[in-house]
């Protein structure tokens, strides 16, 4: 990663302390209170071997001397004890601030998924997506976790060789001359480990996908006995994963000991110069043994400033692949032409609409149609018509390549998303649903909906018989994504969610795909009634549930190849008859007994 964007990630990483700095202000006082008291450790050494070498018989009285001796140690012990104290809080504060910036950040990157477009979702796989939000801020923000130990660090380094510099000039260059040698072989291994960890992430980022669609999947898994083939799949995903990480350990491996052994090349000489300059008689061994001991507290300190570079080029990294989440530009409308929507009448105009997925094979070319208020329309047409998308197209979920949808005479591309979407009751294909309780799915239409609006919901739903006989009833557990309700009882829930919200214009797609017959004409009946005063667009694979439509559209080719009530379309002899004339014969051969 280039520096100069090493920098920029780094930068939005810290600014998550920003709000807390107070608290990071303390923290970095204890941190410079903690390094003092340390620090005093080399003057320690050399006071007791200044003491040692000093004639004590020569004292008047003797036991002056074992005074001092006790004095300067119950003194050394204290001001370590203090030491302690201060690396307490020291790191109790800087912890605290790191999980409330991880916090922040995973708020963040939480709170730009909800907002995101679908074409988002469409371009990348869920799992991915979650190794996103998760994996990579944890990687990120392993910066948190490391920035106050190399700031010490770096304090510790710093005073010592300002130290060392007063007490022995000319020694301290020599230090100076060998420790750029370090540095550089430190950056080296520094920008080795970055590459190889950028090639990490990408391979945990496949590794998380696999899981997550295997689990998500695994009905289908089994369905087809794919488990040994899921197994090799992801086993070969996994061993790209461990070669990853083992290039990572590798170069990491290696850099301790190339590193460690330069260090220890330094310091032989250093330690030869000392002692040259003892037998030379220019400084006491007192003062070099303290000399050394300051040396020797920088050893460490300049070796984790090196692992420190590393770390921080791997949370720009990770750093860089959480931000493209909170980069992308949000599903918003300009505020200079945004429109909160008025209360819906109802109608619906497709103007010329044109609209393909990323540029590919166009999905309605030139499409033009209208919905009056209190209308029920159903759409039919064969698999990969377009009909899902169509109704997608309504509530913002894509925008048309060319041409407008009108809603009440209003273009939607202005307006604003929410006064939008809380008049626009859908009720999807896919069985999507949370784990919490019934009333709380139910709810999830209308939060500020009273009990008896949750109620009147099920109800009209035909949900209200099969929730009673739950256990807990409104209040049972559904399970994650309703894994305790049948594929029917999911989809009433879903439409009772959807009804909560009172919508003018109610969207269906395939409402009765997962209930069998008694139910699918239960419910068809329920919502008649819920239909009332409302526009509806239904999608239905069978025809038979849509009789009551006002009008029907068949789509064909991006186009609406008929239109009129079933009795005319079927009078008509096209596209229409032909499918609801297949569907009779598989009804037929479904319904005729084995011989």
């Amino acid at each position: 990663m280039p520096f100069r964007q090493m920098l920029s990630n780094l930068s939005r990483i810290l600014k998550y302390l920003k709000p807390y700095w107070k608290t990071v202000a303390c923290a970095l006082l204890l941190t410079i209170i903690a390094t003092s008291t340390r620090l005093l450790q080399a003057r320690f050494v050399g006071v007791m071997m200044k003491f040692m070498s000093e004639d004590i018989s020569s004292l008047k009285e003797g036991h002056i001397a074992f005074e001092r001796l006790n004095f300067i140690c119950g003194l050394f012990l204290a001001i370590m004890a203090f030491m302690g104290i201060a690396t307490f809080l020291q790191k109790y504060m800087t912890a605290k601030c790191g999980y409330l910036a991880i916090r922040d950040f995973r708020g963040d990157v939480f709170r730009s998924l909800q907002h995101l477009p679908m074409s988002f979702f469409d371009g990348m796989r869920s799992g991915e997506i979650i190794s996103r939000s998760t994996n990579d801020i944890i990687a990120a923000t392993d910066l948190y976790a490391t920035l106050a130990d190399s700031l010490k660090n770096i304090l510790i380094v710093v005073t010592c060789l300002g130290v060392m510099f007063y007490r022995d000039w000319q020694m301290t260059l020599v230090v100076l001359v060998l420790s750029p040698t370090v540095a550089i072989a430190i950056s080296k291994f520094g920008k080795r480990i970055g590459q190889k960890t950028a090639k990490l992430q990408a391979r945990l980022a496949d590794l998380s996908a696999i899981q997550y669609e295997n689990v998500t999947d695994i009905k289908v898994v089994k369905a087809n006995t794919r488990e040994e083939l899921e197994a090799e799949r992801f086993n070969a995903a996994n061993e790209q994963n461990f070669s990853a990480q083992m290039k990572v350990v590798q170069v990491a491996s290696t850099q301790s000991p190339v590193v460690e052994y330069i260090g220890i090349i330094g310091i032989t000489v250093i330690v030869w110069f000392g002692v040259t300059r003892i037998m030379q008689g220019m400084v006491s061994f007192a003062d070099m043994t303290e000399y050394w001991a300051l040396m020797v507290m920088t050893t460490q300190p300049i070796s984790s400033i090196g692992t420190f570079y590393g770390t921080c080029n791997n949370a720009a990294i990770a750093g860089s692949r959480a931000f493209a989440i909170i980069d992308t530009p949000a599903e918003t409308t300009p505020k200079d032409i945004a429109i909160t929507m008025p209360k819906l009448t109802g109608k619906i105009e497709f103007e010329h609409v044109s609209f393909s997925y990323d540029d590919s094979k166009e999905i309605f070319n030139d499409l033009s149609f209208t919905v009056n208020p209190g209308e029920a329309v159903a759409i039919v047409g064969s698999n990969g018509a377009g009909k899902s998308t169509l109704i997608n197209l309504i509530p913002r979920f894509y925008a048309p390549s060319s041409g407008r949808i009108l809603l009440d005479g209003i273009d939607i591309s202005r307006a604003e998303l929410y006064s939008l979407r809380s008049q626009i009751g859908v009720v999807l294909q896919e069985l999507l649903l949370f784990q919490g309780t019934v009333e709380e799915n139910i709810r999830c239409g209308n939060a500020e909906a009273s009990f008896a609006e949750v109620e009147k919901a099920a109800q009209l739903a035909n949900a209200e018989e099969f929730i009673k006989q739950l256990p807990g009833g409104y209040e049972a557990q559904i399970g994650e994504r309703g894994s305790f309700l049948s594929g029917g009882q999911r989809q009433r829930l879903t439409i009772a969610r959807s009804l909560l919200k009172d919508p003018r214009i109610l969207l269906l797609d395939e409402y009765t795909s997962g209930l069998d017959a008694e139910s699918e004409n239960a419910i068809t009946d329920s919502l008649d009634k819920a239909m009332e005063n409302r526009t509806c667009l239904i999608i239905a694979h069978r025809l038979n549930t849509i009789r009551h439509a006002n009008r029907i559209l068949v789509l064909d080719k991006g186009r609406i190849a008929e239109e009129g009530t079933h009795e005319e379309l079927l009078t008509k002899g096209g596209i229409y008859k032909s499918i609801y004339e297949a569907q009779l014969s598989r009804e037929s051969q479904r319904h005729t007994p084995d011989c």
